[in-house]
């Protein structure tokens, strides 16, 4: 009976610390402009807006290029140029310049609403496709040569993380690297949303990164000897 209750507590403590190690063995990085995508959800990517910071997003269902600037948009009304919120990226290899914005080669930048009702925050969202740590890190810049004036944000799981203001052309915030342990599916948001001057000239840039936090080899090897060392127990205690 004694042998039994041990071997049942030392599969819960193996079975507990497995599970505190779960994570990737090397890292894998997802750029937001590079995973731009003429698909939405582009998993672990979905673009969209929402009401309230942190609310449910409502995707957006147009996607179109602006010619000639090839500037590449989504938003909810295709037919209707300029209409925000949006999110787009400038895909070519220099400057592209279209109305008072100037986006620099490669560049991804959004745009938030007029009001709850259009959707006042635009929203670039990534979901965990595993459970592990992961690191989050994301400058925020004015691309409107009129002077951006826009809050932002980054929040995990819904909850906010970062605020901060961008205020004028090419002024930029960044958000510190930071580790999350994140749940399979767990998200994590980059937000603009206008301020109280009101709404226009309100593009913004974001440049952000999510990158997994690979487990190390020694605890791996450390994993791979418990489950030795369980698997003899048995052997010697059936």
């Amino acid at each position: 009976m004694r042998s039994r209750i041990k071997m049942r507590l030392m599969a819960t403590v193996l079975a507990a610390f497995m599970l505190c190690i779960i994570g990737p063995a090397s890292a894998t990085t997802w750029d937001a402009a590079a995973g731009f995508s003429s698909a939405n959800p582009n998993p672990p990517w979905t673009y969209g807006s929402s009401n309230i910071l942190g609310g449910s997003l409502t995707n957006y269902g147009s996607y179109f290029i602006l010619t000639p600037t090839v500037l590449e948009f989504w938003n909810n009304a295709a037919t209707e140029v300029g209409y925000d919120p949006s999110v787009f990226k400038n895909p070519a290899g220099i400057p592209t310049s279209f109305s008072t914005l100037t986006l620099p080669a490669g560049a991804l930048a959004f745009h938030p609403g007029t009001d709850t009702t259009a959707g006042l925050y635009s929203n670039i969202m990534w979901k965990a496709p595993a459970a592990g740590n992961y690191v989050i890190k994301a400058t925020f810049t004015g691309y409107d040569t009129q002077g951006t004036q826009t809050y932002v944000y980054v929040l995990v799981n819904g909850i906010t993380e970062y605020s901060s203001e961008v205020n004028g052309y090419l002024a930029s915030v960044s958000y510190s690297p930071t580790v999350f342990s994140l749940a399979s599916g767990g998200t994590v948001d980059f937000a603009v949303g206008a301020t109280s001057r009101g709404f226009y000239n309100d593009t913004t840039g974001i440049a952000a990164t999510i990158s997994s936090v690979p487990v190390p080899p020694t605890v791996l090897l450390l994993g791979s000897g418990l489950v030795g060392l369980a698997w003899r127990w048995r052997r010697k205690t059936a």
